[in-house]
């Protein structure tokens, strides 16, 4: 399958090296000309241009930043790709896939405003910035958020055929909502571990040895 990687930081280096190893053909996209730089340098097809991407791929991976602010979380990077991808897209079928940590609602607010002819999907990451093409290659699970009654995701079960992972598909909400319960629940277990630190300290326990035999079930 031919992939075009839309950001090509940490989750979409990760995710496109990986599709890699599993023989697709994939191309880097960003407007980042130093990153594109750097993923040149290591091998990696690259373009600035997303029309070329376009021309190219049949399954388009979205994993621009969606950071924090005071205000919420900024999605103008998704809804600029959104803006930038109906201009551009024309009547090619295709899968527009959100890997990106989106609010819930905004897969089915992209989905309302691209073409009839592109299937869009949302796709959570769970990677560790760390451990990232690992963490792809080898995921504990893949979670797919796809439209009611629309079965064009299939296409997109072509890219995860060769991993062994449970594939729980759900609507766009779902998703959403599981996306941040992961992230909830895993600051959740890093303040509990650490609080359970200070007490084994006091204790004069082993925390490994606590962390193993709590998590071991």
């Amino acid at each position: 399958m031919k992939i075009g990687i839309i950001g090509s930081g940490f989750v979409g280096r990760a995710t496109g090296v990986g599709c890699l190893e599993k023989e697709h053909d994939v191309l880097f996209y960003d407007i980042n000309e130093a990153l594109l730089l750097k993923l040149k340098e290591i091998g990696l097809n690259t373009t600035n241009n997303l029309d070329e991407l376009i021309d190219f791929a049949e399954t388009f991976m979205v994993c621009v930043p969606t950071p924090s602010t005071k205000e919420g979380v900024d999605l103008s990077f998704v809804r600029d790709v959104a803006e930038k991808f109906k201009n551009s897209v024309g009547d090619k079928t295709c899968c527009f896939v959100i890997r990106s940590t989106v609010t819930p609602g905004t897969t089915e607010e992209i989905c309302d405003y691209l073409p009839n002819n592109v299937c869009v999907i949302f796709n959570p990451e769970f990677l560790n910035e760390k451990t990232a093409l690992r963490d792809f290659s080898n995921p504990c699970r893949i979670v797919l958020g796809v439209k009611k009654d629309d079965d064009r995701y299939l296409n997109l079960m072509k890219v995860y055929e060769n991993f062994r992972a449970p594939i729980q598909v759900v609507d766009f909400t779902t998703a959403e909502l599981i996306k941040y319960a992961s992230n909830c629940f895993l600051a959740t277990k890093i303040s509990f571990f650490n609080q359970l630190k200070i007490l084994c300290d006091k204790l004069d326990a082993n925390i490994e040895d606590v962390r193993y035999g709590v998590m071991s079930h």
